[in-house]
């Protein structure tokens, strides 16, 4: 059985629907694995998450899902690795605090530059996840909530100094770009450079031209077969 069994083969996904398919994929999982001891699911897709609102993650009591559709064309650098472990912090928070604190914490509406924007404007949401910035009301909130320890955890996270640099070995960020080509440092999406931008107009030029030969080339094939009966 594969994941693909679970979700709908749909570019974009209502929040229910979609954790309803997550729901049942994590009891698959769980009847497999015997010793699983995790108090919170994350799910990651490239499936957008209600249209409606076009939003980045959802959490649902212990379950959180991540998209990262469209990231890496519209809105990187950052790179969709810094995108995704700032994303996985803020979630947390949301998860953990709907644990542990009568007061959950969760997004505020005006947007500060804060990794916990509501980010009604997409494009705000690279600037939250630039900056790796959480405000004095969110520091107080989840200090208060969670503690220091969980506080200074969730700074270091979004601060990206635990994943170090390309050029450290031994660093993860080094070990993700030797082993699976993932560079966190690279620049694309809004400042694309103009070869960048080339490459990517010919790559679609490119495919256009390839889908119009293959359909010539059928439509020929089956004028012959057609005709030589």
């Amino acid at each position: 059985m594969s994941i693909k069994d679970f979700f709908p083969e749909e570019k974009f996904c209502e929040s229910k629907t979609l954790f309803g398919s997550f729901s049942k994929l994590i009891v698959k999982y769980l009847e497999k694995s015997t010793e699983n001891k995790a108090d919170y699911f994350v799910g990651i897709t490239e499936m957008g998450i209600d249209r409606g609102e076009d939003l980045f993650w959802i959490t649902d009591k212990d379950k959180a899902v991540i998209t990262t559709k469209g990231w890496q064309k519209n809105f990187s650098p950052p790179s969709v690795f810094v995108y995704l472990v700032q994303s996985l912090a803020s979630v947390l928070v949301v998860l953990s605090s709907n644990a542990e604190s009568k007061t959950p914490i969760q997004e505020h509406q005006n947007s500060r530059g804060c990794i916990f924007d509501y980010a009604w404007d997409k494009k705000d949401n690279k600037v939250d996840v630039s900056l790796g910035y959480i405000c004095d009301e969110c520091r107080s909130r989840i200090e208060t909530a969670l503690g220091q320890h969980f506080l200074s955890t969730i700074e270091e996270l979004c601060s990206t100094k635990c994943l170090g640099d390309i050029e450290t070995k031994g660093s993860p960020a080094y070990e993700l770009k030797k082993f699976f080509r993932v560079d966190i440092e690279k620049d694309s999406g809004f400042n694309k450079t103009r070869w960048e931008k080339a490459k990517e107009v010919l790559s679609r030029w490119t495919e256009q031209i390839l889908i119009g030969t293959i359909g010539g080339i059928l439509i020929a094939l089956v004028t012959y077969l057609y005709l030589s009966r």
